[in-house]
């Protein structure tokens, strides 16, 4: 897995969001910053999608 640099920052609005001292209340900052963190995961994503598929569809004829 990668390191994602400055991930406290990037995920701040989504904490304050949940933080228990405020009412819950979604804020646009927050949408962007689940937008954000989709965009950095995606390629970390994608290879444990390919690597689950290759499990599923590789590891049976390999154990027979």
């Amino acid at each position: 897995m990668r390191f994602i640099s400055n991930f406290a920052d990037v995920t701040h609005p989504i904490t304050e969001v949940l933080s228990k001292k405020k009412k819950f209340e979604w804020t646009c900052a927050a949408k962007d910053a689940i937008k954000k963190i989709k965009t950095l995961t995606a390629p970390v994503s994608r290879i444990l999608i390919s690597l689950r598929s290759f499990l599923f569809t590789a590891m049976p004829a390999i154990l027979v």
